[in-house]
């Protein structure tokens, strides 16, 4: 049996309405938007999670100055597209 980190619900989230769900990899960068925190007991877990969220995202992304993350920002969400496309060529990596 198989876990693709991609698309298995593991993430904890807390979503602004306070209700606490698991999302995947794919749900948790694509709805950011829509969530309030990545919230484990264990605050490692916790940090952890940060980090290869945020790995994910200057892979994806990587704005190089300052100009190219005030233009991430403003978008007020990450692009679905580009997400979509880097977990689909590394699918394969994060198949445990």
């Amino acid at each position: 049996m198989t876990f693709n980190l991609i698309d298995e619900k593991w993430i904890p989230c807390v979503q602004f309405d306070g209700v606490t769900r698991e999302f995947s990899l794919r749900d948790t960068l694509i709805n950011a938007h829509d969530m309030r925190e990545i919230f484990s007991s264990s605050p490692l877990e916790t940090i952890t999670l940060h980090r290869l969220l945020l790995a994910i995202l200057h892979r994806v992304f990587g704005p190089r100055d300052s100009a190219q993350w005030k233009k991430l920002w403003e978008l007020k969400r990450f692009d679905g597209d580009r997400l979509n496309a880097y977990l689909d060529l590394w699918r394969h990596r994060f198949e445990m």
